[in-house]
């Protein structure tokens, strides 16, 4: 039983690690994607070229993505936790209470204790508590309320300090959520940073409280979410959040530098020939389909005057002629 506890620790430390890890390795892929994009820009690479490897990059995000979604890393690790521990202190109880009385009934006991580690069961606990919980049942054991046990690795000679561990709770986005998302421990920090992702803002809790992130918000809930509150017109719902959370197309910075950029034109500012004929009309320039990136961004900085250089509706409106 000793030996199937450490084997279990070794599996759960691996599930947090995964957690921890997705992220990471998403930014790195869409960051390698926008570096990329920005060295063939300034070599003059076309358009189609630019679009074929934002394309490519989206890819290979989503692909890790899916790959590295699962209950069990989407779950809280310390849910995960609760569950596992919960499981085997349960089932240690009721193995002691038994006469074991030949080898096959105590390979069976113990393989029934290794079933309590295996992703499979887990989930199944996992879902069962949830589901009797939802229905205002009693859940056997304290499965949900034990407090987390804590995976101590090993004591190593390594005295190299660690890395700083992420910020975890939502006290620190309360400012762009809402209310209701915070008290009712509705989402995950790693799941709200993935929907932040998607909406092509700051995800650092010291960072995410922007204007930017606020004005963002606005842009998603008036075209997504139009029925909201007013008063909650700049503040994500936990529907907000799951849906988000599942967009895994992130900004390249080059094609689109904000959600409004990347759900509007996702191949570009010049698949759309009237934004091309108002951008040339309002600023004497001679875009075209043939056009780089970086000449719609120098078109759009020369119209808006104040140093930025992306579209966003309200530049849009100003831009389309007035109806006749």
């Amino acid at each position: 039983m000793y030996d199937i506890d450490q084997r279990c620790d070794k599996y759960l430390q691996w599930l947090d690690t995964a957690k921890r890890t997705r992220e990471p390795i998403t930014n790195q892929i869409s960051a390698t994607g926008r570096l990329t994009g920005q060295i063939l820009g300034i070599t003059g690479s076309p358009v189609s070229v630019l679009t074929m490897v934002s394309a490519a990059f989206g890819y290979t995000a989503d692909t890790f993505s899916n790959i590295q979604s699962s209950l069990l890393i989407e779950l809280d690790h310390s849910t995960v936790q609760s569950v596992v521990y919960g499981v085997q202190k349960r089932l240690r109880t009721e193995i002691a209470s038994q006469s074991i009385g030949s080898k096959p009934q105590a390979l069976l006991l113990l393989r029934t204790y290794l079933r309590s580690c295996m992703p499979f069961t887990i989930a199944t606990e996992v879902n069962t508590q949830l589901s009797a919980l939802g229905r205002g049942a009693q859940t056997p054991g304290e499965l949900l309320n034990a407090e987390p046990a804590v995976f101590r690795p090993p004591a190593t000679h390594n005295t190299k300090p660690g890395p700083t561990p992420p910020i975890t709770g939502l006290e620190p986005y309360k400012a762009i959520l809402d209310p209701e998302v915070i008290t009712g421990k509705l989402v995950t920090p790693d799941r709200l940073r993935l929907a932040l992702i998607a909406l092509c803002v700051e995800t650092g809790a010291d960072t995410v409280n922007s204007k930017r992130t606020k004005t963002s918000i606005g842009w998603y809930k008036t075209l997504k979410d139009a029925n909201a509150p007013a008063s909650k017109k700049e503040l994500l719902s936990y529907k907000n959040i799951a849906a988000l959370s599942n967009d895994y197309k992130s900004c390249d910075g080059i094609v689109s530098k904000n959600w409004f950029e990347k759900t509007t034109y996702p191949n570009g500012f010049n698949s759309d020939q009237k934004l091309v004929d108002a951008l040339n009309a309002a600023t004497n320039l001679n875009l075209g389909p043939a056009s780089k990136p970086e000449d719609f961004r120098a078109a759009i900085k020369a119209y808006r005057k104040d140093g930025s250089d992306e579209l966003d509706p309200a530049l849009l409106d100003k831009l389309k002629p007035p109806a006749s």
